[in-house]
């Protein structure tokens, strides 16, 4: 598949926001409790996007859908596909993530999490006509997972476990990232509708799941949050939830899941760079081999011509 300009723009942009996204969250958290974070974050996107849908003059689909036989009902498909992506998408992946980093340390959580390009590789050549394995982007995919591990260090690999919590912590992780794989799949079945309204939908619902949440657990009115702390949670909404999910479901719906993928590869190297530019943390050598090895992937993926030699030397007869 070609990428077009515009999907190269829409990948740019998306990395651009899920990379500043980690700084943001670290500065939110400091006075805010991670669910009612996400909770804000969700309830002011859904907000956004929802007035700025109808300033369109878009509708949302109706919730009973109106075909269904004389006496009887049916809800609308399109809600179903709603529901699976604010809970695969959303809710169940941070809760798995947020519980999982309980446990176990950013760099291994990173590591587990670079499984998700990969596991959607796999699931888009079964269930998305036209997104085969090739040589070529098994080569790009594995070149970017070389790459997370060099910017967050080899040595978090030796901290794996196979015995008790740490094991239940690592798999939490990794369903949280096979998670995001199954949304971008959901996501490109599902019905087309403008970008904007498949991103109200989807975070109208978000914002009742994660709100009835963070009530229940985190009694977010007992808070006193400083100016930066909602300073940050008023740019997550903004930027990296109603802007994001915008961008999100038109790439994923015109590029496929595999392209939107790599971006998973580009935003923890970019997160190390803004906190960096931001926060003042120490840039060490490996976020720029790190980076060099994620942008070699994805030109070695999405090229054509190291497509077409890729696919060359691995069919080349052997003598």
């Amino acid at each position: 598949m070609t990428r077009s300009p515009r999907d190269w723009a829409l990948f740019c942009i998306l990395v651009l926001l899920f990379g500043s996204a980690f700084m943001f969250v670290d500065l939110s958290v400091q006075d805010i409790p991670p669910l009612t974070v996400v909770a804000s974050r969700i309830v002011l996107g859904a907000g956004l996007v929802y007035g700025w849908m109808r300033f369109q003059g878009h509708r949302l689909p109706p919730v009973i859908d109106k075909s269904a036989q004389a006496g009887g009902w049916a809800v609308n498909r399109t809600w179903v596909y709603f529901f699976l992506l604010a809970v695969v998408g959303n809710v169940l992946p941070f809760f798995l993530i947020s519980w999982g980093q309980l446990a176990i340390e950013s760099g291994l959580a990173g590591i587990l999490m670079a499984v998700m390009p990969l596991a959607t590789m796999m699931l888009a050549h079964v269930f998305v006509p036209g997104e085969f394995l090739t040589p070529s982007k098994i080569a790009g995919f594995a070149l970017g997972f070389v790459g997370i591990v060099v910017l967050v260090g080899p040595e978090a690999l030796g901290t794996l476990s196979t015995e008790g919590m740490r094991l239940a912590a690592q798999c939490a992780v990794l369903a949280g990232a096979v998670c995001y794989a199954v949304n971008s799949i959901i996501a490109r079945h599902a019905p087309r509708l403008p970008a904007i309204v498949s991103s109200a939908g989807i975070l109208l619902i978000g914002a009742v799941l994660s709100t009835v949440l963070a009530l229940i657990t985190e009694q977010p009115w007992t808070l006193a949050p400083g100016a930066l702390a909602i300073f940050a949670v008023i740019f997550l909404g903004v930027f990296t939830t109603a802007l994001a999910t915008v961008v999100y479901m038109e790439l994923v719906q015109t590029a496929g899941p595999s392209f939107f993928a790599l971006t998973n590869y580009l935003v923890p190297v970019l997160a190390v760079f803004f906190g960096a530019l931001v926060l003042g943390e120490v840039l060490e050598w490996r976020a720029f081999a790190a980076l060099a090895l994620v942008l070699l992937g994805i030109f070695v993926s999405q090229s054509r011509e190291t497509r077409w030699l890729v696919s060359q030397i691995f069919s080349s007869p052997s003598k």
